[in-house]
């Protein structure tokens, strides 16, 4: 019941920007959902990431810090205090439309079991155009760069016996790719309003605590 009043709340402030649901895309069956297109998978995720923690809190689990990966940042900084429940959504609706409406169709993303000296020594010249879009641990790396690119490295990479696995998105998250995305996405969040952190929040981008102020929009 906690998880269901949190999402609840969460969808109705989700309303203000989203021209869906959360909990409807959430109980749709597989003929009607639409988790594949970004604009809706990247609110409902954060949606749910929020929820749990607040879940969690009721059972008594205190964070001593908080530290979120990607669009994870969004809902690490709504359990740290940084960001209200109205913030947190609207950015991750922002987010959502704005990599939608510019970036998808322009990349890719490939998951790879290997660490990233050995993944680059195995692409060699055909990683150009690629670059690390995450560490997922010690064996197993991100790359992210343009379709026609990832391609390429995913043929070389089954030749050689390499274990791998192609998200299932069509932008090229955490690359150059993206740059056209900020500053529409800047300009739609221009009136959030980050508080004072109540819980310390590791910042993925300066890699030190953060005390709240540091994430306006241009964070």
């Amino acid at each position: 019941p906690v998880f269901r009043s949190v999402l609840e709340a969460i969808d109705r402030a989700a309303s203000e920007y989203a021209d869906f649901s959360i909990i409807d895309e959430l109980l749709a069956d597989g003929l009607r959902s639409r988790l594949d297109r970004t604009q809706v998978l990247q609110v409902v995720l954060v949606a749910i990431q929020m929820a749990l923690g607040e879940l969690w809190r009721t059972w008594g689990i205190e964070p001593d810090a908080v530290v979120g990966h990607s669009i994870g940042e969004i809902a690490a900084a709504f359990h740290a205090g940084i960001l209200s429940l109205q913030d947190a959504i609207h950015i991750a609706v922002a987010r959502g439309q704005y990599v939608a409406e510019i970036a998808a169709g322009r990349g890719a993303m490939l998951a790879v079991s290997l660490p990233e000296s050995m993944l680059l020594e195995r692409l060699g010249d055909a990683a150009q155009e690629l670059v690390i879009g995450a560490f997922n641990g010690p064996r197993s790396t991100v790359l992210s760069g343009p379709r026609p690119a990832i391609e390429q490295a995913e043929n070389l990479l089954t030749q050689r016996g390499v274990r791998i696995r192609r998200l299932e998105i069509d932008f090229a998250a955490h690359s150059p790719e993206m740059l056209a995305v900020l500053q529409p996405f800047g300009d739609a969040i221009v009136d959030i309003a980050p508080r004072v952190a109540k819980c310390p929040m590791v910042s993925t981008v300066l890699l030190e605590k953060l005390h709240g102020s540091e994430c306006g929009p241009r964070y």
